[in-house]
């Protein structure tokens, strides 16, 4: 067997270039594309199909036609090339004179069929092109078989294009005079006239291994409009044919880009920049709008800060919220805020004097709450709290309430809607939107507050104690914070 193989090989090697050289008909030295200009300096140089036939113990080849390449690799179902020896996998070998765009069998056997791959190399880049083969038996007279289907194309008026259709016809009985019953014919869908060479259309007619495969070529130049339509391509054969349709569309043509100076360029970047930057500033202001009201307000407004009062917040609760505005209010207005406070918890008899404290401090920050209902008589509904607004609004030029717990509903512009349009006021939020969001609440209180001052300017408490004087038979006992304790609760004295 293996003697039996070298002498096949050798034969091959021998007789192989001969019968190439009258059977290929050089074919990648003919009807070359037009050269395209891409980053890897390479292309095929002819249209190949995807599927490929074969008469067993007939002359075959198959073609990968290319230009700007340094080398070509074979495969077959995935085997390097040289595939002869190795369990009879291939009789195809390289055509030397090709410069490895072709390998060949001078008879095909069966065990040629199967996926055929080459590869295209250059220093950078790497093209591959796959060819199925299959063989047919030796007494095959069935259909035309497709080898290459045109695709349709987008083409600009006034430019040049080409189709082709190929097709396997198998074997031809007679010789000379098989050009006679042969024929390869171009129409355009909807006249009844083939294509006739002209100086714009052009066919060319080809076969290759041995008659046994049959194509032709149509070229258009200077595309007219009157050239864009649906092409047939049929192939015939004695008493069989194969018909094969392509269209040619008009291309758009592309709005060229106005010109643009250094100028232009100029102005289109401080454009996208200004736009960027606005972009950005609405997206700080929409997340840190509160933020920068609050700064704002404490650096532009100067109406509370030139008075003569001694106290930025006066604070006043009833005893069940005692725990609240101790621990809560005051050390965050104090401390965290830097606000000048004094602290006062109402009597029940005590809240009608407290119009008197207006002369000490520039807002009276009340606790309302059920307990401050409960205490003046009313109850936690909008009725009775709309009487209760509009008393203890009586109290202070500037009243603001914190409201602990969620107020009544009322219905659109009743009692206690309109008292709360003309007071400020704000909710204490839940334990859960406290530990989510609670600096706003801060931050939204402040809002209501005079502006505060700037932590390097003299406060209050550095100051010596204003002269300001209640009536002696005052009995608010207002408390004041005594700035000298350092304790987590500071103590109170009262101001007389």
């Amino acid at each position: 067997m293996m003697g039996l193989c070298k002498v096949a090989l050798v034969l091959t090697l021998l007789l192989g270039p001969v019968l190439a050289q009258d059977n290929k008909q050089e074919f990648c030295t003919k009807f070359h594309l037009s050269a395209t200009h891409n980053a890897s300096g390479m292309q095929f140089t002819r249209e190949v199909g995807q599927s490929d036939f074969a008469i067993e113990a007939k002359f075959k080849s198959i073609h990968c036609c290319a230009r700007g390449y340094r080398s070509i690799e074979w495969y077959k179902d995935d085997i390097p090339y040289p595939w002869l020896g190795l369990g009879g996998g291939s009789s195809f070998i390289l055509d030397p004179q090709a410069v490895n765009q072709t390998i060949f069998s001078a008879a095909v056997r069966e065990s040629d069929a199967g996926l055929y791959k080459c590869v295209v190399r250059n220093d950078t880049h790497a093209f591959s092109h796959k060819i199925n083969l299959t063989v047919l038996d030796n007494d095959y007279d069935g259909p035309m078989r497709t080898t290459y289907k045109p695709d349709d194309q987008y083409i600009l008026p006034g430019d040049s294009t080409r189709f082709f259709c190929e097709a396997f016809i198998g074997q031809i009985n007679s010789n000379k005079t098989s050009d006679l019953y042969q024929s390869v014919i171009w129409k355009k869908q909807g006249e009844n006239s083939t294509l006739q060479n002209t100086t714009r259309f052009m066919q060319h007619h080809f076969h290759r291994d041995e008659d046994q495969t049959l194509g032709g070529y149509l070229e258009i130049s200077n595309v007219q409009l009157s050239d864009y339509g649906r092409y047939i391509c049929s192939i015939s054969v004695f008493n069989r044919n194969t018909h094969v349709m392509v269209a040619l569309h008009k291309q758009e043509v592309p709005k060229a880009a106005p010109l643009t100076s250094p100028a232009n360029g100029v102005l289109s970047l401080a454009v996208a920049l200004s736009c960027t930057i606005l972009v950005l500033v609405v997206l700080i202001y929409y997340k840190l709008r509160l933020r920068l009201l609050l700064l704002w307000k404490d650096f532009f407004s100067s109406g509370d800060k030139n008075d003569p009062k001694e106290f930025d917040i006066f604070i006043c609760y009833v005893t069940k919220d005692a725990e609240f505005a101790v621990s809560e209010l005051l050390p965050a207005l104090e401390k965290r805020f830097h606000y000048q406070c004094c602290i006062h918890q109402l009597q029940p008899d005590g809240c009608g004097r407290l119009s008197q404290l207006s002369q000490v401090s520039r807002r009276l920050v009340m606790v309302l709450s059920p307990a401050l209902a409960q205490q003046h008589s009313s109850t936690w509904s909008a009725a009775s709290l709309a009487q209760l607004l509009d008393h203890l609004s009586q109290l202070h030029p500037s009243v603001v309430f914190v409201v602990t717990q969620e107020l009544p509903v009322d219905t659109p512009g009743g009692e206690l809607a309109a008292a709360l349009k003309n007071t400020r006021h704000i909710i204490w939020p839940t334990q859960a939107k406290l530990e989510k969001d609670g600096t706003n609440f801060w931050i939204r209180l402040c809002l209501l507050l005079p502006a505060r001052r700037p932590l390097c300017a003299p406060r209050a408490r550095d100051r010596p104690p204003a002269k300001t004087q209640l009536p002696a038979n005052n009995d608010l006992q207002m408390k004041k914070l005594n700035p000298a304790t350092s304790t987590s609760r500071e103590s109170l004295e009262v101001l007389v």
